[in-house]
């Protein structure tokens, strides 16, 4: 849904009044910032030129979206732990990995793999909230200090995030852009036009209508009166 970081404010900007609505309705919670953390990129030991590439390999993915998408392709996704992700890709358990581009280096996937793939498969986001209750016990000018401080908290986390996707690409690459001490020699393949073709069909016919399976009844009319208006992509309501 989200290639790319201006993709995925727009997706935000789009779903965030019914979150933060129902944050506050049914779960008693305030919410105060909405952070994100770098893309989720593809780290392979095969070379990867397109998505296509990515048929009968062994993925490790985070997520049920991920599984999804990766189904799709006619890969296998394999639910493996985080630091888990190294051993498995040495022992062959593995041919790819799906995880940040800044974690990934740091978990030294460069090490362990040779190739680079910067398609954005998912963005990790995360809401800081407080309970409703609490926060309105808190002192009127601290509530305003909180109010107004916190949403630059949340935009120099966005920018920073967006920085670290980059540098973690940089630095996995061994790019002159990478300021951290460890750099690797892996091969980054640039993103090609069938590829966005490719995604868009999949969002389409697999990952969406897959997760409204998984859904309740009315998570189609939400979608629609939400991301799919700004996306301009409606599903079919029951």
């Amino acid at each position: 849904l989200n290639p790319d970081m201006a993709s995925l404010r727009a997706s935000v900007a789009a779903f965030r009044p019914f979150l933060e609505k129902d944050l506050r309705e049914r779960h008693g919670i305030e919410p105060l910032a909405m952070y994100v953390y770098p893309a989720q990129v593809l780290f392979c030991k095969q070379p990867l030129t397109r998505l296509a590439d990515l048929a009968g390999r062994r993925i490790r993915v985070s997520s049920t979206g991920q599984a999804d998408f990766v189904e799709a392709l006619g890969g296998t996704p394999l639910r493996i732990q985080f630091a888990q992700i190294p051993s498995n890709l040495e022992a062959g358990h593995t041919d790819c990995a799906i995880t940040g581009s800044s974690s990934g280096h740091t978990l030294g996937l460069h090490r362990v793999t040779q190739h680079l793939y910067p398609f954005p498969v998912t963005w990790g986001l995360a809401i800081f909230g407080a309970n409703k209750t609490a926060w309105e016990r808190l002192p009127a000018d601290l509530r305003q200090l909180l109010g107004r401080e916190l949403p630059r908290l949340e935009e120099r986390i966005w920018t920073a995030a967006e920085s670290d996707t980059a540098q973690g690409l940089a630095c996995s690459t061994g790019a002159r852009g990478c300021k951290l001490p460890s750099k690797g020699r892996m091969t980054l393949h640039p993103l090609s036009s069938e590829d966005e073709r490719l995604r868009l069909a999949i969002l389409k016919t697999t990952v969406l209508p897959r997760w409204l399976q998984r859904c309740s009844m009315d998570c189609a009319q939400l979608w629609n009166s939400t991301l799919g208006a700004a996306r301009g992509m409606a599903l079919p309501e029951r």
